[in-house]
């Protein structure tokens, strides 16, 4: 007689570390992004996994499933050797599920987050029993009501309890095997649960070797159908006790590998991936930003004022510039020019500008994610507008400084002014005292006179032109350092905030996409550091959940 189907492949669990934290991270920074639904299951599934790895990494937990008359009561009364479940003719029968545990480690934790009463506690050892169940210490073995019982209590235990459970054994009939109820309702939905999961055809002993091969056969043809083709099955009768040596068999090899914990949660996460995979969207140049880097840091210079910064400067400076190199009895003609000072930085223009660029950067994005973006941008707008108060009012109030041509120009328009006022004395005193004798005199004394006066002129105009060129290269130096101070102020508190989300949306589309793939999960990139799971304290007790 055929007792076991092959092998299913083991799952590959080396990567399970490495999902977790990719899941963290999804949970983290992108739960917006997902359905309710699935951020649900994400969240749970990641509390779930948490609390059973916290608990014992030492147990395994094998739960036998199964309706009612299925004998799956019989069958764990036959692999504990005592009779602990009752077994009776009214159904339903299990109303809580029952637990024996081999070993003496302590389980009562694990057993406390399973919601097993304590009365429906035992332990599987005792001095009679020498080193006979030794193999099988660390296993916890639950008997759980009737899935199809008429109590709705019962059938929402069982939903539990399958969510929790590391192995599931489902323990089915000769006549019921066929249930549409199971294969919809639980084995259809645990198609990515199949080397954590078991399918035992029980009662064989009610039929002759020929029907229970045909039983099989055909059990194993409706597990295809369901995405189950790789599920081990296996042929027992908890009266005869066919199979029972085999179904301990696998329950030792389970419990020796300490791997079943892991495996479930790597299907749970099997069971997720489609979903978190259909959630990403395609990635976004984080270099998007710097496409209005330009024309973010116009509207912030102009929301400055490094115009008038500028224009303030360079009027200070020509005013400066005339008085010292100016023909010295027309310097009432150079009366001080008034620069307009800048103005207070007004928060709403900054907020308006960064929210431009959110927006620009975050085209095409989810709504969470241009929220987010933008709640960024807006997050350092009183450290971006003060900035910019401080770089203007800094080039405003800083001191100029005159060039040693002005020095050199005011003496020669003194020079010139002596050269004048030589050339009138002349000219008077020769006027004066020889007026006839002296008229060579007195023509030089006027000719000396104009001509410090036109020279002196003339300097006045080429010097003023020459502070007024100096002025607008001063002006516009002034608006470039300014210029300069609120790009690199707006990559600070702006664009450097933005790229880094950018990234972590990126990188959370390529987590959200690796669930989809078969290798290990990869994360390119500056991943940010997932933040470490605390430490549990009494640990709660389970949400009831559907099946996966």
């Amino acid at each position: 007689m055929i007792q076991s189907s092959r092998r299913p492949p083991a799952r590959d669990i080396s990567t399970l570390p490495a999902r977790l934290a990719a899941l963290d991270l999804v949970i983290r920074e992108a739960s917006e992004q997902l359905d309710r639904r699935t951020a649900a299951a994400a969240e749970q599934l990641q509390r779930r996994a948490g609390q059973r790895m916290y608990l014992s990494s030492e147990h395994t937990v094998v739960a036998l499933a199964g309706g009612t008359g299925s004998g799956k009561s019989s069958l764990f009364n036959a692999l504990t050797g005592l009779e602990i479940s009752r077994v009776g003719l009214r159904r339903p029968t299990t109303s809580a599920p029952y637990a024996c545990v081999w070993g003496d480690g302590d389980a009562t934790a694990l057993l406390d987050w399973l919601e097993v009463p304590l009365e429906r506690r035992l332990g599987r050892e005792s001095e009679l029993d020498a080193d006979t169940e030794r193999e099988l210490h660390g296993l916890v073995l639950l008997d759980l009501p009737d899935h199809d019982s008429v109590e709705v209590a019962h059938r929402l235990e069982v939903d539990r309890l399958v969510d929790l459970v590391d192995v599931l054994v489902w323990v089915l009939d000769p006549q019921k095997y066929g249930d549409v109820a199971i294969h919809e309702h639980y084995l259809k939905p645990l198609k990515t649960y199949a080397d954590a999961m078991f399918v035992v055809l029980n009662q064989s002993d009610r039929l002759d070797p020929g029907q229970a091969q045909s039983c099989l056969e055909d059990l194993r043809r409706m597990l295809t159908d369901d995405g189950l083709g790789g599920v081990r099955t296996l042929l027992t009768s908890a009266m005869s006790r066919v199979g029972v040596a085999d179904l301990r068999s696998v329950l030792v090899d389970t419990v020796a590998t300490r791997q079943a914990t892991a495996r479930r949660i790597a299907a749970d996460l099997d069971a997720l991936s489609a979903r978190l995979a259909r959630a990403a969207i395609p990635e976004v140049a984080p270099t998007r930003v710097d496409d209005f880097g330009s024309a973010t840091a116009d509207a912030l210079s102009q929301v400055a004022g490094v115009s008038r910064v500028g224009a303030a400067v360079a009027a200070d400076y020509r005013s400066w510039g005339r008085h010292k190199t100016g023909w010295r009895p027309l310097a009432w003609r150079h009366g001080r020019e008034q620069g307009v000072p800048p103005l207070a930085v007004l928060r709403a223009d900054v907020d308006q500008a960064a929210r431009t660029t959110s927006a620009g950067a975050t085209a095409g994005l989810p709504r969470c994610w241009r929220a987010r973006l933008e709640q960024t941008a807006l997050a350092n707008g009183p450290a971006l507008a003060d900035g910019l108060d401080a770089a203007v009012h800094r080039a405003n109030q800083e001191p100029l400084r005159s060039p040693a041509w002005w020095q050199r120009a005011a003496v020669a328009q003194w020079l010139l002014i002596v050269l004048a006022v030589a050339g009138v004395v002349l000219a008077v005193t020769a006027a004066v005292l020889s007026p006839g004798s002296a008229r060579v005199l007195e023509l030089t004394g006027v000719g000396l006179a104009l001509l410090g006066v036109l020279l002196g002129l003339l300097c006045d105009a080429l010097f003023e032109r020459r502070v007024t060129v100096e002025s607008q290269l001063l002006r516009r130096a002034v608006e470039d350092r300014v210029r300069a101070e609120v790009d690199k102020l707006a990559e600070k508190t702006l664009f450097a905030p933005l790229r880094a989300d950018l990234e972590v949306c990126n990188v959370v589309q390529r987590t959200l996409a690796s669930f989809a793939a078969a290798e290990p999960v990869t994360l390119r990139g500056p991943a940010p550091t997932p933040a470490p799971r605390p430490a549990l304290g009494p640990v709660p007790g389970p949400v009831p959940t559907k099946t996966p």
